[in-house]
């Protein structure tokens, strides 16, 4: 599949770790945690 973002302009830190972003991919929990590599890629931009 091609890549494709969701991009989240927040407010605020959501994640409360003092970070300028958090970058979010899906994976298979029960299979370790490994890479579901569906090309889904959401990122949190901490606007705080």
């Amino acid at each position: 599949m091609p890549d494709r973002y969701t991009i989240f302009i927040t407010e605020e830190d959501k994640f409360g770790k003092g970070l300028p972003m958090y970058h979010i991919e899906n994976t298979i929990t029960e299979l370790g945690d490994i890479p579901f590599l569906d090309g889904g890629h959401i990122i949190y931009v901490n606007g705080e």
